[in-house]
């Protein structure tokens, strides 16, 4: 289920509930497309007056247990509509944070499609002039479709694989740390991972939540299976060793985390008892970073393309007026 869908289904669940109607009364929602078919499986159980989360266990595929879970809490403290609120709110952020991701590297796309044919246009024009021929524009056709073909098809046919098994693959913890290596998207998984965890994390420990189970169901919310086991780690000290939650993060913490206060800031508010409060402000924090962070890469990405076309450009202009001179030194008595 899309993350839109999700937002619309918690939104009409708070509208609802809010208003004092009485949980059966979700059946008779009017949804459309995925929403239908996933109300359709829980109809059933609402109408033989079934709990909501009891409804969304029996659909393990389509939620999560950081949904079921917070569903459940506020049935039992009688504030569903608490938690449906905090659950719309946490998939906004989802959206936002996937929203900025994708028009920050828009303009850098546009700058590696136009890249490709631009490129072939000059690798042809140069071996014109080596061989002394003139401008066959029209002979060019074949030549530019293919690499079209292949400049535009690769980038699409790798986004395919990843639709079917990027999330697969991201959820291992050797591809995930992989990735964590790596100095500018390495970063950028860590604040987007740290910023969905301490969102959930503030969710969960606001419904009621116990810390521990709290910051497991927060784990799960990580797309990256590295940073997840990292997370989910805390608990496990938490439980063997008896350390509180800062303390447990201080363990678990990269140098970025550290770096930029997050463990000294977790502290003072666990001191303070308002944890749940602080993990929404982190969460905040964290995902205004990833946006200044596209928003550098849009800036600086452009440019690098643009600076190594130049200096190909150029390449390819030496060597063939170099060529053009060698054969006319060669032709010369």
């Amino acid at each position: 289920m899309r993350l839109r869908d999700r937002i619309q289904l918690y939104g009409m669940m708070e509208s609802l509930l809010g208003a004092g109607l009485p949980q059966s009364a979700l059946a008779r929602m009017p949804l459309s497309g995925p929403l239908r078919r996933v109300m359709a499986g829980m109809v059933e159980a609402l109408r033989d007056g079934g709990l909501v989360s009891e409804a969304m266990a029996r659909q393990r595929r389509v939620f999560s247990r950081v949904e079921t879970a917070l569903v459940a809490v506020g049935e039992r403290t009688g504030s569903v509509e608490r938690s449906a609120r905090t659950l719309r709110e946490m998939f906004e952020q989802r959206l936002a944070l996937r929203n900025r991701l994708l028009t920050g590297l828009l303009y850098p796309a546009f700058t590696y499609a136009v890249a490709g044919p631009l490129l072939k246009v000059i690798d042809l024009a140069q071996a014109s002039i080596a061989a002394g021929s003139g401008l066959d524009l029209n002979g060019w056709g074949a030549a530019i479709a293919l690499r079209c073909l292949l400049w535009w098809g690769t980038p699409l046919l790798l986004w395919l694989l990843m639709r079917l098994g990027g999330g697969m693959l991201l959820g291992t913890r050797l591809v995930g740390a992989v990735l964590a290596a790596i100095p500018f998207l390495g970063g950028l998984l860590e604040e987007m991972n740290g910023a969905s965890f301490w969102r959930t994390l503030g969710v969960c420990l606001s419904a009621g939540l116990g810390p521990i189970q709290g910051i497991r169901l927060a784990a799960d919310s990580c797309g990256s299976g590295w940073h997840r086991s990292r997370f989910a780690r805390m608990a496990t000290l938490m439980e063997r060793e008896g350390l509180t939650v800062a303390q447990a993060f201080a363990i678990v913490a990269t140098r970025r985390e550290t770096g930029v206060g997050l463990v000294s800031l977790v502290a003072t508010a666990e001191l303070a008892g308002s944890l749940d409060c602080q993990a929404t402000r982190l969460s905040d924090m964290l995902a205004q970073r990833v946006e200044a962070s596209l928003h550098r890469l849009s800036v600086l990405l452009p440019l690098a393309v643009f600076l190594v076309l130049a200096l190909y450009l150029a390449f390819q202009i030496v060597a063939a007026y170099g060529a053009m001179l060698s054969g006319t030194l060669e032709a010369m008595p």
